[in-house]
């Protein structure tokens, strides 16, 4: 089998290399979920079972019947090796691949990123190797996928703090022992479609031409919002004041008939036309009523165009309503030195956690960074410097999701190059041998925000440029 020497990392940075994100949860030591392959045809995997021998054949790589001008053919397959049906999943796309003369296999698994952790059970590792081994005596390199820096929930499940965070402000007033919204922010005065003239909606700015009043069919009021099957877009556009840095909440209700087609929520700055979030939906064909939340920051922005709808072609009918847009604050806030929170008056006083307030912190806060959950209430102690009336701003950092699932973990933190060390020598301790490896720099959209990235100053490019450098010689001091 032909080693790459010297081993060299190979770095997703603009292509997404997977065919989805990651968005299960992390299997419990008795997962029995089946493995879930992006690259392989619908064969049913049971049949590893059959097609995977005992005992290896001869490696036959020194004669692949190819050019030597020809490409080289690699498999990107993900499974979960922490069962018996994904490791004979994966042997069984190893003897497919070198039949049809493929080169290597960049084998993915989420759970590469745990192997430091002791969530897993004792046989993964052994699995792995499984694996491995028998894609070289089929003369298969293997490259597995590790360091998911772009999608970074294999990082953040143990800890979501070390998430990229976005600065942001939320003022409260001090009332009845605890901290309100100051000034909150009404949102759209027609959320419910309630006004219009026929078809046509006049409590909005504009609509497409397939968007109509529906009068029989709504969740609440007495209209909705409907688009029929069709070509082109079908929208509602509202536009709306909004207070640079701050965060917001967008909450909506759907209904489908039959339907397909890609629907979503989009902010984008009125002046720009830069987005601010998309939040992409993926309801069932034909569902009942059902909520959906996104929460944004608003950046610089003064001034926002909401769109709501379905962008391109769809069948069968959708229905929108209820579409609230409000300030909110603390939603999955950061607490780690690099995204430092502080609690100031108008006057300049700087109020103490422990003190004036008790600690802050979101008590629903995980790796899958929900965000219908309801905003934390901080709590003023008594004999702190806080009295009812007394307005206080909080300076916060806040996870932005994109594309209501992805985010990034910071490049500047020290708890994330602990990680990264620890998980490393876990990868290398578990495939001594690799033909590479896969870092997963894919799509980075969460960078150079936070204040341990902030004080470095670095544009984005040298940040991304120096940590992958750094990475690299991590690499090179484990896999020589």
């Amino acid at each position: 089998m032909r080693r790459l020497a010297p081993l060299v990392p190979l770095v997703a940075l603009a292509a997404c290399t997977t065919a989805s994100p990651v968005k299960d949860h992390v299997p419990n030591a008795d997962d029995s979920a089946s493995p879930d392959s992006a690259t392989t045809d619908s064969a049913d995997t049971d049949s590893a079972v059959d097609s995977a021998p005992d005992t290896a054949p001869p490696d036959d790589s020194g004669d692949t019947g190819t050019s030597p001008d020809a490409p080289e053919l690699w498999v990107y397959a993900t499974f979960n090796l922490q069962t018996d049906t994904g490791r004979l999943g994966a042997i069984n796309l190893v003897d497919r691949a070198a039949d049809a003369g493929y080169h290597g296999m960049v084998l993915a698994d989420f759970k590469f990123h745990l192997l430091h952790t002791g969530l897993l059970t004792d046989g993964y590792p052994t699995n792995v190797r499984d694996v491995v081994d028998y894609a070289a005596r089929r003369g298969l390199a293997v490259v597995p996928a590790i360091l998911p820096f772009g999608y970074s929930e294999g990082i953040l499940y143990e800890d979501p703090n070390l998430a990229e965070g976005r600065p942001v402000t939320a003022s409260y007033r001090a009332s009845g022992g605890a901290l309100v919204l100051d000034e909150p922010f009404a949102g759209p005065d027609d959320a419910g479609f309630e006004r219009h003239g026929g078809a046509a909606f006049t409590g909005w700015d504009w609509q497409d031409e397939r968007v109509v009043a529906d009068t029989s069919v709504f969740r609440s009021g007495a209209a909705s919002a409907r688009m029929d099957a069709g070509s082109g877009n079908a929208r509602v556009v509202r536009s709306l004041e909004l207070r640079p840095h701050r965060q917001y909440h967008v909450s909506w209700w759907m209904k489908t008939s039959a339907y397909a087609g890609f629907a979503q929520v989009t902010v984008l700055d009125r002046t720009t036309g830069a987005p601010l979030t998309y939040g992409s939906l993926d309801p069932a064909t034909t569902q009942d009523w059902t909520r959906y939340d996104l929460v944004f920051d608003s950046g610089d922005s003064t001034g926002v165009r909401l769109y709501v709808g379905v962008w391109g072609d769809m069948r069968g009918t959708a229905w929108f309503d209820d579409v609230h847009l409000d300030e909110t604050g603390l939603v999955n806030v950061l607490r780690r030195e690099g995204t430092p929170l502080v609690v100031r008056g108008d006057d300049g006083t700087v109020y103490a956690e422990g003190v004036d307030v008790a600690p802050i912190a979101d008590p629903a806060l995980t790796a899958a960074f929900d965000e219908g959950h309801a905003a934390p209430v901080p709590r003023l102690l008594a004999g702190g410097r806080i009295t009812d009336g007394t307005r206080v701003h909080i300076d916060h950092y806040v996870v932005q999701r994109i594309y209501g699932y992805q985010v990034g973990a910071c490049l500047s933190d020290p708890a994330v190059d602990a990680w990264m060390d620890a998980n490393l020598a876990a990868v290398a301790d578990t495939i001594p041998q690799p033909d590479g490896l896969l870092l997963g720099y894919d799509e980075m959209r969460h960078m150079n925000t936070c204040a341990a990235c902030a004080t470095r100053g670095l544009d984005a490019g040298a940040l991304l440029a120096d940590h992958v450098a750094g990475t690299t010689e991590r690499v090179h001091a484990l896999w020589p």
